[in-house]
């Protein structure tokens, strides 16, 4: 797959006599994500059926912002942004227990890299930088697993049970930008 996305955005807050909208945040985005997967499953062997696969993907983007309005008019940019990106391989399989039970099972691993991050605001007027974040780049590995169990007592009922870990890549949202939901402030992580 691969997508492009991009979009605008304008925020406002209203005065206590609800007869004034001063705007807050004018948002510029635009990003880029791609990927794509392949799953091989060879012919059952008895009871026992796999599969294997792998998948890589992307995406970067980037915020321009326009925030701390005066009279109408922002007094402060920002740029966000940055790149993640995640290569993965996977194994899992079946093992049918009898008629009425099947023990399913999966490992993998996934290399997670996150890069060119930034955050810079600066005052408009001047020109003078209030922030310059660039986190370093960074790559880490993570091993999954699932183990389950399926069973069914009649034709009609199936009790399925499983543990397994995953792990999710932060949005470069929550990496790299400061934003307000409501009245909680979010500092970028």
């Amino acid at each position: 797959f691969a997508q492009t996305v991009a979009f605008e955005s304008g925020f406002a807050s209203v005065d206590a006599a609800r007869a004034v909208a001063s705007p807050t945040l004018d948002q510029h985005v635009s990003a880029t994500g791609w990927g794509a997967r392949v799953t091989l499953q060879p012919a059952p062997v008895g009871a026992l059926s796999l599969r294997f696969g792998g998948h890589i993907g992307g995406q970067d983007g980037v915020t321009r912002e326009g925030f701390t309005f005066v009279s109408g008019s922002a007094t402060r940019d920002r740029r966000a942004g940055g790149s993640n990106g995640q290569i993965g391989v996977f194994g899992s399989g079946d093992v049918a227990l009898g008629s009425a039970a099947t023990l399913n099972f999966g490992m993998g691993g996934d290399w997670l890299s996150q890069s060119e991050g930034q955050l810079t605001e600066r005052v408009i007027a001047t020109g003078a930088v209030l922030q310059d974040q660039r986190p370093a780049d960074r790559t880490r590995f993570a091993a999954t697993g699932r183990v389950g169990l399926s069973v069914r007592p009649s034709a009609a009922v199936t009790v399925r049970a499983a543990g397994y870990t995953q792990v999710r890549q932060p949005t470069l949202n929550e990496l790299y930008r400061p934003f307000r939901v409501g009245l909680d402030g979010v500092a970028a992580n």
